[in-house]
């Protein structure tokens, strides 16, 4: 017990996440969010419009236009709330860890330290290939899920913040 210290820190003392540059994701991934939001959007007008010819429901026929409506003012929102999120999702890099911050209803920021990584992989979907993007997942121990996962990052960029983050935990241990 001779070495044992537990001195309180100062809050003053403490650096904050504020002060972190973080880089916003690539412009590109808000067309990607777009194209989500319509294809949802398309598939709810199919699905109303064969629900109309296949119901005989006297109600639904006379609330179709309304339901329509109703789904363009949902659209309308979704893709609204999708263009102001996009601004608020960037990540940052310091010498132990990653922090990725996203929400603009509902705000996140998670902080990784590189000591806890486990391993990451490099992801992309049918969108992220065609617009050139990837996604970088970062897991911890204990979970099958993701810890950070960072959408929106140029291929060659989020392999390379891969290798970094394997040469981080190498030197690391």
């Amino acid at each position: 017990m001779d070495g044992f210290s537990n001195v309180q820190i100062q809050l003053e003392e403490i650096p904050s996440l504020g002060e972190l540059n973080y880089v916003p994701l690539e412009r590109k991934y808000l067309n990607i969010l777009l194209l989500n939001s319509l294809l949802v959007f398309i598939i709810s007008i199919v699905l109303l419009v064969y629900l109309w010819t296949v119901i005989d429901k006297q109600w639904f026929q006379n609330n179709f236009q309304w339901m329509l409506v109703g789904l363009l003012a949902l659209f309308v929102l979704q893709f609204l709330f999708a263009y102001k999120s996009f601004s608020y999702k960037a990540y940052g890099f310091r010498e132990a860890d990653i922090t990725y911050k996203s929400g603009w209803l509902w705000r996140s920021i998670t902080t990784v330290p590189f000591n806890r990584v486990q391993h990451c992989e490099v992801s992309q979907g049918v969108l992220d290939r065609y617009f050139g993007l990837a996604k970088l997942k970062i897991f911890t121990a204990g979970g099958s899920a993701s810890d950070v996962s960072i959408p929106g990052l140029l291929l060659d960029q989020a392999s390379d913040l891969k290798e970094f983050i394997l040469e981080k935990i190498k030197t690391d241990e």
